[in-house]
This record gives C-alpha cells, sequence and structure tokens, in this order.
C-alpha cells in the first residue's frame, strides 16, 4: 500500500467516525430512555472523549470486518448488521435486563439503548459498507478458511463445548477480575438478589447467551479472507470492543469509574479470548471427519 492509499484510508476512517459520533448522538436525542440523569458540568469533557473513544474504536474493528470481507453489497451490509448490533448491543442488553434488579434500575432501560442500538446500527451498517467502497455488489473472492460444522451432530457437541468454555471464562473472570472490586460488590448488593445472582438461572442464561454468541458470529466467519487465525482475531475483537468500549463512557448505573474498568478489563479480555475459541472450536476436526472431507 503506498502513501496516497494510507492517507485515503486514514481519511475514509475519520469520515466513518465523525459520521458515527453524530448519528450516536441523534439516536440518543430520538429515542427516549427510562432514565433521568444529566452529566454533571464537571463531566461533561471526560463524557465528550468517552463517546468519542468509543466511536473510533467501534469504527476501527467494523471498518477491519469490512475490509476483510469477501462479500460485499447487501449481503455485507445486511452480514454488518447483524454481527454488529448482536455483538454489541443484543449481548450487552440481555445482561442489562437480567441484572436490572440488582441495580435498581428498571428493565426498560434495556429495551431503550437497544432500541437506540438498533437505529444506529442500521444507518452505519450500510454508511460503513458504502465508506469502503464495498456497496456495489461484487463477485466473491474465494471461500472462507474456517470450516463450520456440516451436521446436527458436529453443532450439538461443538456448542456444547463451547458453552462449557463461556462458562468457565465468564464466571472465572467475573470473579477473579470483577467481584474483587469492593465498589463493584456494593454496586450489586453483594450479590444478595436470590434470582438473579442464583446460580442455577445465571448459568442457564449464560449457555443461551454463549450460543447466541456463535450465532453473531457466523457472518464474519463465513465472510472473512484469510487464514484461521486472522478470521479468529476478527471475532475476538468483534466479542471484545464494541460491547465493552461503553464502560469508559460516565454514567448513572455504573458512576464509579473504578467498577466500570473492572468490568471492561473482565469482559474485554474473557469476550476475546472466547472469541479465539469459539472460532478454533467450529472449525476443529476430528480424525474421521478429516477423512470425509
Amino acid at each position: 500500500m503506498n502513501f496516497k492509499a494510507i492517507m485515503v484510508s486514514i481519511l475514509k476512517y475519520l469520515f466513518l467516525v465523525a459520521i458515527f459520533f453524530i448519528v450516536d448522538m441523534v439516536s440518543s436525542s430520538v429515542v427516549p430512555i427510562d432514565l433521568d440523569w444529566t452529566p454533571p458540568a464537571d463531566q461533561l469533557p471526560v463524557v465528550f472523549a468517552g463517546l468519542l473513544l468509543s466511536a473510533a474504536v467501534i469504527s476501527l474493528v467494523i471498518s477491519l470486518i469490512v475490509v476483510r470481507s469477501r462479500w460485499s453489497g447487501w449481503k455485507l451490509i445486511g452480514a454488518t448488521f447483524v454481527s454488529w448490533l448482536g455483538c454489541m448491543t443484543i449481548m450487552a442488553q440481555i445482561e442489562t435486563a437480567w441484572f436490572a434488579p440488582a441495580l435498581n434500575i428498571p428493565r426498560s432501560l434495556a429495551y431503550g439503548v437497544a432500541l437506540r442500538g438498533l437505529v444506529s446500527v442500521a444507518i452505519l451498517a450500510p454508511v460503513t459498507v458504502w465508506i469502503w467502497g464495498k456497496a456495489k455488489a461484487q463477485q466473491e473472492a474465494g471461500e472462507s478458511q474456517v470450516r463450520l460444522p456440516r451436521s446436527p451432530a458436529e453443532w450439538g457437541w461443538k456448542l456444547a463445548v463451547i458453552a462449557v468454555v463461556y462458562l468457565a471464562l465468564y464466571f472465572g473472570f467475573g470473579y477473579v477480575v470483577a467481584w474483587q472490586n469492593p465498589a463493584l460488590r456494593e454496586m450489586y448488593a453483594g450479590g444478595t438478589d436470590p434470582v438473579v445472582f442464583s446460580q442455577l438461572y445465571l448459568t442457564l442464561l449464560q449457555i443461551v447467551r454463549s450460543a447466541l454468541w456463535v450465532l453473531f458470529a457466523i457472518p464474519v466467519i463465513r465472510m472473512t479472507r484469510g487464514s484461521l487465525w486472522q478470521v479468529a482475531l476478527m471475532v475476538a475483537l468483534l466479542y471484545a470492543l464494541p460491547m465493552n468500549i461503553a464502560h469508559f463512557i460516565p454514567n448513572p448505573v455504573m458512576p464509579d469509574p473504578t467498577v466500570r474498568l473492572s468490568h471492561f478489563i473482565e469482559t474485554a479480555t474473557s469476550n476475546f479470548i472466547f472469541g479465539l475459541a469459539v472460532t478454533w472450536l467450529l472449525n476443529l476436526q476430528l480424525g474421521h471427519q478429516s477423512e470425509r472431507r
């Protein structure tokens, strides 16, 4: 890539960040949420910086996925929309809705934030594809290097293993990283809510979420060109950053910056590892499966 191409790419990226920032502001104004909060004047610069950081990081991750995609046109737009909305918004707001009673916030807050995300991604997915010159349908270049399961039985045992991996990462990082913060434990009332923190219910919820993570990764796995580990890196970044970078934005649900930082380290790290694991496990071929290829 020559200097001119690099500069054009940088300008495209900055243009996308600016559009992202504007769309995010507009959707926040248009879609109301059940939360009456105005940032204090002394926190406005921090809120602005957090919003700008979020726009920059998410734009970078989605741009990498779009640029490395073998797909184009509406197929790419649809795939980007599904994976982006799912990993950034739906997965996060399932957690918000579940933990709302422990946080003393209405569950309707999660629905409002999800609607904001839907509006934003519906606008930004086609804009991102257009900015990177892939809005017009073109012939696909080659095939995916990652092999997805081909039978119900293979899907079954792989989803089961993926669920176990996710449970280990979710509860392991949740306890070792997040739960060691006294302010975080206080925010969740020490985990005393008998329903929200029921080991059975929480485990079942995370098993469902592990399957949803796989569902939202499939479009990226199928359309990304490159080796297994290049595809896995795209999935890991998609899992780790779009959902979690918002922890750098001050908010009334998590006003303590140490709590937001603990949650960011916990979820960004565990989700990144999980993204690598999901891609590798879906591609994994046992001896008899390789022979049948």
